[in-house]
């Protein structure tokens, strides 16, 4: 009977649904290791990807420069194989000798240079796009040595001093510094090492103190609440370090999403419009705008009152 059944032509054996109803792409990947979630415009994911995958990577060549080649490193030209000098001088007339370590110096060049090109081929790509399938919903995933932290505040900074975002799409970035299942216990494990790391326990005599507050942002997730959370990841702080809801040093960001969650360490926070690049822009514009203004008043009050002439009868 199995033989008679009807297959679909155009279906191969073993194949998956790749694709939706609605024509929008099944995604594959996993969402895990430190990264950055990324809001952007509805409708506007694919666009806002590209954009910050290309601005992260222009940055973290710049603050993690890549590393050079070993093909092109003073040892691999300065020796390029086993070669033994004395050894060749030796053997000067053994032809076969000769040979067979010709053949092995090629060799042992041909292996370096795949080395290298494999180990430039995983260096490539740094910053990894994850797409939700969820609307507004991206993860911009950070390999080693990139710190997501590090590299938003980069972002920010520039932004704020330019008033350039480079990006059309994108709107809030929240870096964490490592994921875990979405359920609390597992949470409160990776909060602890995190904010240990992040913030220190303070026993060192140059230990410093910050101020903190929490916040928890849980999208598409039953099992966790923001107030469970907020009740039970300060006893994971160090307790050298105080909450402050009204002027915290250090924001510390809880992102649940789905069946994954994520701890960062987030600092100026509030200063860099919690990490709104729209509303960086804005700022910048409105800056620019009442300087201007102040600029024109203070020129027009330094100028003296216009002189009319008295009428004469």
């Amino acid at each position: 009977m199995s033989d008679n059944k009807r297959k679909h032509p155009n279906k191969q054996s073993g194949s998956r649904k790749r694709y939706k109803s609605d024509g929008t792409r099944i995604s594959s990947t996993t969402i895990h290791g430190p990264g950055v979630f990324i809001t952007c415009v509805k409708g506007k994911e694919r666009q806002a990807g590209k954009e910050i995958k290309e601005v992260f990577e222009a940055i973290s060549d710049e603050l993690w420069p890549r590393n050079a080649s070993a093909v092109d490193s003073p040892e691999a030209r300065d020796n390029p194989g086993d070669d033994n000098s004395d050894d060749e001088d030796d053997e000067d007339d053994d032809i076969e000798n000769l040979i067979l370590k010709e053949r092995a110096k090629l060799q042992a060049d041909s292996e370096r240079k795949n080395n290298a090109s494999t180990s430039a081929g995983k260096m490539k790509h740094r910053i990894v796009i994850h797409y939700t399938d969820t609307p507004c919903i991206l993860f911009a995933g950070c390999a080693s040595p990139i710190e997501p932290v590090q590299l938003t505040l980069a972002y920010l900074d520039e932004v704020k001093r330019t008033g350039i975002a480079r990006t059309r799409a994108v709107q809030r970035l929240e870096p964490i510094s490592g994921t875990c299942m979405a359920a609390l216990p597992e949470l409160l494990v990776l909060g602890e090492k995190i904010l240990r790391e992040k913030l220190g326990d303070g026993d060192s005599e140059s230990g410093r103190t910050y101020t903190y507050k929490i916040l928890s942002r849980i999208r598409n997730n039953s099992k966790l609440t923001s107030a469970k959370v907020i009740e039970e990841l300060p006893k994971k702080v160090p307790p050298c370090h105080k909450v402050s809801l009204t002027n915290p040093d250090m924001m510390i960001l809880v992102v649940a999403f789905k069946s994954v969650a994520g701890i960062g360490v987030a600092p100026r926070y509030e200063e860099l419009r919690k990490y709104n690049v729209t509303q960086l822009v804005e700022a910048r514009d409105l800056d620019l705008e009442q300087g201007t203004d102040s600029r024109m008043k203070k020129l027009q009050a330094k100028e003296p009152p216009e002189q009319t002439a008295a009428p004469t009868d």
